[in-house]
């Protein structure tokens, strides 16, 4: 089974094993990781944006490349698009085998380029990188709601959908630990599924969809679950109602009263 790769910060000992020829900053180094243990995050900006351009202007420092990426990865969870030099930086290193592997940096790299502006190579990029990965990340888990939240903005709900689809598929194995990410593409490729064409299998989706938030509201307790979570479920059981409703409505030719059955419903 997968389990959620998480990446575990360890430039604290990096400027203790510094040598003559390694530039980077040791004042660098450790507002970074005083500002990382902190969790705030006006200083987590600051330290990993002076970090990441420390280690740009000093390419040659035997640490530039895992502080580069460990910078821009933090920065990005405040302003994924100002940590796009640091993943740019680290995508010219060669492939080591170690970490930040290949596939981590350009995930990086093309989510920090759709977040600085969607186009279609920068979406196409993005998928192609989600698709590369081959167990989930935070960032991974992360990456794909923007993604298929524009798509759908878009009004390409079938894109939307296979991208949440993917998401669900590839955050299963570990749904206790992005538990809201996994919910959230649940819930987008299940409905977006169902707006888009009104299948068996679109219809299973929501159904699914339904069972696993009533199961997760059954086992925490009514009282004791988060507002996100009781929220998402009657938003469910709201969209069982519709598709039960539609469904009724359907004749036994296939032909529905005052709608085809392939149209998008608005809701």
């Amino acid at each position: 089974m997968k389990r959620l790769r998480r990446v575990v910060i360890g430039l604290m000992g990096l400027g203790l094993a510094q040598t003559a020829q390694a530039q980077i900053s040791a004042d660098s180094l450790t507002a970074f990781n005083q500002a990382v243990e902190t969790g705030d995050a006006a200083a987590i900006e600051t330290a990993s944006t002076n970090l990441m351009n420390d280690a740009i202007a000093n390419p040659d420092d035997p640490d530039a490349l895992i502080a580069a990426y460990e910078a821009a990865l933090k920065l990005c969870d405040i302003d994924c698009e100002a940590a796009l030099p640091g993943a740019e930086f680290a995508l010219g290193f060669p492939a080591t085998g170690q970490h930040p592997i290949m596939a981590e940096r350009e995930l990086l790299a093309a989510f920090a380029s759709f977040t600085a502006e969607s186009t279609r190579d920068t979406r196409r990029e993005l998928l192609a990188a989600l698709n590369n990965m081959e167990d989930p990340t935070l960032l991974s888990a992360r990456a794909f709601m923007p993604l298929y939240a524009d798509l759908a903005s878009r009004d390409n709900l079938g894109d939307a959908a296979a991208v949440a689809g993917l998401a669900v598929r590839e955050l299963r194995p570990v749904r206790s630990s992005v538990l809201q990410y996994y919910l959230h593409a649940a819930e987008t490729h299940a409905t977006t599924s169902f707006l888009e064409v009104k299948t068996e299998e679109s219809h299973e989706a929501l159904v699914r969809w339904n069972a696993e938030l009533r199961e997760l509201r059954t086992s925490i307790g009514l009282n004791q679950a988060p507002e996100w979570l009781r929220l998402a479920y009657w938003r469910s059981e709201a969209w069982i109602g519709a598709a039960n409703a539609f469904y009724a409505s359907v004749s036994d030719d296939g032909e529905t009263t005052g709608r085809n059955g392939r149209e998008r419903v608005s809701f």
